[in-house]
């Protein structure tokens, strides 16, 4: 079975609580103790300095209470050091200067003279900040209203400082909705955008396309010409000078139906034959009419492209086709099909087009019937045509030139003439030749003159699809206004009579290189992290310069917006630079690069939005490069990445917003995952792999001093009964209540006034002696006297001399109430109290006396008062809810600080038991997921679970908010492709334990944590369970 070492965390030094299942660990006055490792020794250290966010430490800490002996004198240099009242803070920036009035926007503020205590206020709401490399750094509070408001920073040290008007806030820019949400591929189409924070400003695009008109009717509407896009689902994005929103997947595009050509565009008065529809838009389900005759449709081809028909049975005659599908969508094309009562009839039954220039020239189709003979001819009035293509049903030609005017077309076969009377109209030349200018503003209301031939009577002047102004000069030139479009080249038509003349790609609607700002400001410095720029006139491949280095992987959204990835670099403020086409604009604020590390781990930072900056270290700091991390638990993320030299990686993108899972893991060492975190910087520790067996001698145990004097008032106790005799017990503070001291020796136990020798651990420290009656029959011993001897100092090796009188009566009782402790099938079953009295930097004492009972009120006697030595003394005390013979499952809460005892103490809400569920003990979690509940309805504010195997190696580590009822074990890809020395194997086959911490505590903030919050000093109270599986 496995030994449980329930750990605050094994990189901490002193908080160690053996919790074996099967052994009852109840706490016990030792008085024969064999030696013990000090525990301080034993694991791997975390400094006692503090957060932070620098990836190792500035300066040697030696943790609190430490052995200091063989650490020389700081030699001070001679400095003049200034006097600090003529320090003044200052504020010199912040950045960005604008944001939503809906807040949430990460600012840094760059000043002198900030210290962790400086406080930030918008005009006169407080905000969290953080000092990060000697910046402010934090959120903006929502605003009251838009408008510029007062930053102030207040220090209680170096005073404050005020940059009036120094924010401003903008409203919010938001989609909402967009009607219709159906638009044809051909664009063109007027639509609705509803939502907030639109400006004259403001530009929508559709996938990428610029809409080529916007017209603003208030801050929540407007109407925009849907752009040409290719069918299919697109997102809509408004951008302006205060920020860029995105609606996914917003309008659908969508092919619109049309019917380009039947074949055969002709076919036998009974019907039943079978044509094919070539064209776009159609629907499986569509409906055909031939005439006002319904045909048959047989199928339609997955792009909707191509459909096969079975014509109705009808009169011999030309007929219109219709098409409509079941939502509405209809294409009509007239007198596009010939009924006949032969195919050798020779028919004649329409011309398409049916208008053309005088010039001639233009390719028309016939359709009709015996068409295909070889000695056809086609005339135009009289004047015969030129046959390009022949069928039995439709013939094309290109048409002779005439004078302007309506005439017959005919076809002759063998001496047989058919007529079409009217069938062709000669019209007046239409030519565009050339556009003058050819490019201008996006703006429009530039004048531009068209020349070519045949303009007058011109009905509409078009660019692209937009209408234009214009005037008729003469029959040779167009005046005309150019209406105001999107950055695009477009081609420039001249319509009349029903005929249009183009001039392809004739006009540009040039937009010059603006630069408006930028989303995120600041980033890792491992780069990757994903930004993006807003502006105008974003076309081409533009490049982006971060200071000297380019930026990576720069995509043109839109010609309002860009994208673009930082590159690798050193901490500090960068230029951020676009350059096009030989235009460069640089932006107004500087791009800044930070060292995301925190020195303890754990999460800091604002909430996720674009970018999670991930750090990986050993727990002795050390970086691990290489490591492989991902978002998610599904190996198949999009989100994943391998860590630097410096142990950093960062997972960005448009849709890495909010809450995620992130796992690290590297080949030989263990992994992690913290879960559902919304921190936009995370550092993970992970356990290295262990180390070879030392082949030596075992190491020297922990230093030690030696403490002798002599016991006295041990006779003027009491009188021993029957099976009692009378005895002393000398002890040293423990540095924390879960460390452990050196081994006392066997001097340390006296049944009679006189000498004692004790071994102690080095590092300052009280003793004390507690006298007392033990019973021979029943094993136990009641104190019922103390002598104490405090601010010693003991160094390795040492002896030294301290006589202890027993002068103080032990006759308090330490009274504990607890509210409804959690109880469970398998634990806890029963309540503990221990009490300690901490004597602060000189250790801890206690657990001689406890007490056990499954009552709610527990009274612990034999305890000292707080007077006189002990009089700046309080009580700590261990209570919680355990189960009778394994100790664990349990709850355990801690009550600090006491400085009286004469009243009623009450132990902090124990959070429930976590007890899993799902799988059954010592099973495989199914698809890897792992379910649980608690017993109590008090929740923890975090969870803190590790896998452990045999050996009590750590093998995965996760941290979980406190609210969740599960969670899974991540699913990695494949590493078959490393070799075997680089392969992570996540989960080696064998059977493991499942150890799960509930843990609470008065400042504890999920998204905020560090590793050292596991330290039983930062929490109120935890729970703990634990259960075996199988991978």
């Amino acid at each position: 079975m496995f030994g449980l070492l329930a750990t605050s965390t094994t990189a901490c030094s002193d908080d160690v609580v053996p919790v074996k299942p099967g052994i009852d660990v109840t706490v016990e006055t030792d008085t024969d103790a064999g030696p013990e490792p000090d525990s301080q020794d034993d694991v791997p250290k975390l400094p006692d300095v503090g957060k932070d966010a620098d990836p190792v430490p500035d300066v040697v800490v030696v943790p609190d209470g430490g052995d200091d002996t063989n650490i020389p004198d700081v030699i001070e240099p001679d400095i003049n050091v200034p006097d600090i009242a003529t320090l003044e803070l200052s504020i010199e920036s912040i950045t960005p200067a604008r944001g939503t009035v809906d807040g949430g926007t990460a600012f840094s503020i760059r000043g002198v003279f900030f210290t962790p205590q400086t406080g930030v206020y918008f005009d006169a709401r407080r905000v969290d900040v953080r000092l990060v490399d000697g910046k402010l750094v934090g959120e903006t509070p929502s605003g009251s209203n838009v408008g510029p408001v007062n930053i102030k920073v207040l220090d209680p040290l170096f005073g404050q400082d005020t940059l009036v008007g120094g924010f401003t806030f903008t409203a919010p820019l938001e989609i909402a909705s967009v009607v219709p949400n159906r638009v044809p591929t051909t664009g063109g189409v007027e639509v609705t955008v509803n939502g907030r924070g639109f400006t004259e400003d403001t530009r929508v695009s559709f996938g990428g396309q610029t809409s080529t008109r916007h017209t603003l009717i208030n801050e929540n509407m407007m109407r925009v010409i849907a752009p040409a896009r290719a069918a299919g689902l697109v997102n809509v994005r408004a951008s302006n000078t205060e920020g860029t929103f995105m609606l996914p997947s917003a309008v659908t595009y969508f092919e619109p139906m049309r019917l380009d050509t039947i074949l055969p565009a002709a076919g036998a008065a009974t019907g039943n034959e079978t044509v094919v529809f070539n064209g776009g838009g159609f629907h499986p389900q569509m409906i055909v009419e031939f005439g006002s005759i319904r045909g048959t449709l047989q199928s339609v081809n997955p792009a909707r492209t191509v459909a096969t028909v079975i014509t109705p049975a009808s009169s011999v005659g030309l007929v219109d086709v219709r098409i409509q599908s079941p939502i509405g969508d209809s294409a009509l094309a007239e007198r596009a099909f010939y009924f006949y009562n032969s195919p050798t009839d020779l028919g004649l039954g329409a011309v398409h087009p049916n208008r053309g220039p005088a010039s001639g020239g233009i390719e028309v189709t016939l359709i009709g019937s015996g068409l295909a003979a070889s000695g056809l001819q086609v005339r135009f009035g009289t004047n015969d045509a030129t046959i390009l293509e022949q069928t039995n049903d439709r013939v094309k030609v290109r048409v002779p030139a005439r004078a302007i005017g309506v005439v017959d077309v005919s076809v002759i076969r063998d001496g047989q003439t058919v007529t079409l009377p009217g069938a062709f109209t000669y019209v007046a030349d239409l030519w565009v030749d050339t556009i003058a200018p050819n490019s201008g503003p996006v703006e429009g209301n530039d004048t531009v003159v068209i020349s070519g031939e045949g303009f007058t009577g011109a009905e509409r002047v078009l660019f692209g699809t937009l209408s234009a102004a214009f005037t008729v000069d003469n029959d040779g030139q167009i005046t005309a206004t150019t209406p105001a479009h999107g950055a695009a080249q477009v081609n420039v038509s001249v319509e009349r009579g029903g005929i249009k003349a183009t001039l392809f790609g004739g006009y540009t609607f040039a937009e010059d290189l603006v630069l408006y700002g930028y989303f995120p400001t600041r980033g890792s410095i491992a780069g990757n992290t994903y930004i993006e720029i807003r502006g105008r006139g974003f076309s081409g491949t533009p490049q982006v310069h971060f200071g000297e280095e380019l930026g990576l992987d720069v995509r043109v959204l839109d010609a309002q917006t860009l994208s673009v990835r930082s590159p690798k670099h050193a901490s500090g403020a960068v230029d951020l630079k676009v350059t096009q086409a030989g235009d460069s604009i640089t932006a107004a604020t500087r791009y800044t690069f930070f060292n995301p590390g925190a020195r303890f781990g754990g999460s800091w930072g604002g909430p996720i939005a674009g970018a999670v900056n991930v750090t990986v270290y050993t727990y002795d700091y050390a970086p691990i490069e290489g490591a492989y991390v991902m978002l998610s638990t599904n190996a198949g993320t999009p989100y994943f990445g391998l860590t630097d030299e410096e142990g950093m990686v960062t997972l960005s993108g448009p849709d890495v917003y909010g809450e995620q899972t992130i796992t690290a893991i590297k080949a030989g060492h263990s992994s992690a995952t913290v879960q559902r975190i919304n921190a936009e910087n995370v550092t993970i520790f992970l356990f290295p792999p262990p180390p070879p067996p030392n082949p030596g001698p075992p190491p020297p145990g922990p230093p030690s001093a030696t403490f002798q004097g002599n016991i006295s008032g041990l006779n003027k106790i009491q009188e021993p009964g029957p099976d009692e005799f009378l005895m002393a017990i000398v002890y040293s503070t423990q540095r924390t209540a879960w460390s452990t001291n050196p081994d006392p020796g066997s001097g340390n136990i006296v049944i009679a006034d006189g000498p004692y020798t004790v071994r102690t651990r080095v590092g300052d420290l009280a003793l004390i002696a507690v006298g007392g009656l033990y019973n021979n029959r029943t094993q136990s011993f009641k104190p019922l006297r103390m002598g104490v001897e405090r601010f010693l100092f003991a160094a390795d090796s040492e002896t030294y001399r301290v006589d202890l009188p027993l002068d103080i009566v032990l006759d308090q009782t330490v009274s504990v109430k607890f509210n409804n402790s959690p109880r469970g099938p398998s634990g806890p079953t029963t309540n503990m109290v221990m009490p300690y009295l901490d004597f602060g930097f000189e250790g801890v004492f206690g657990g001689v006396e406890f007490a056990r009972s499954r009552d709610s009120l527990i009274d612990v006697p034999y305890h000292a008062p707080l007077t006189g030595k002990l009089a700046d003394v309080s009580y700590f005390i261990i209570g919680g809810a355990y189960t009778d013979f394994d100790y664990a499952p349990l709850s355990e809460g801690f009550i600090r600080d006491a400085t009286s005892i004469e009243e009623l103490l009450e132990m902090p809400a124990l959070p429930g038991v976590p007890s899993v569920t799902s799988p059954a003990w010592g099973a495989k979690p199914v698809n890897g997921l792992v379910s649980f509940n608690i017993n109590s309805t008090v929740q923890p504010d975090f969870y803190w679970v590790y896998v452990e195997n045999a050996q009590g190696a750590t093998v995965w580590e996760a941290f979980l908010p406190g609210d969740v009822t599960s969670f899974r074990f991540p699913d990695f890809p494949s590493f078959a492709h490393l070799p075997s020395e680089e392969r992570p194997v996540p989960y080696p086959d064998g059977q493991y334990l499942l150890v799960m911490f509930g843990v609470k505590g008065p400042d504890l903030d999920y998204n905020n944590f560090a590793y050292d919050d596991l330290y039983y000093d930062s929490w109120s109270a935890y729970s703990l369970g634990y259960t075996l599986i199988t991978f």
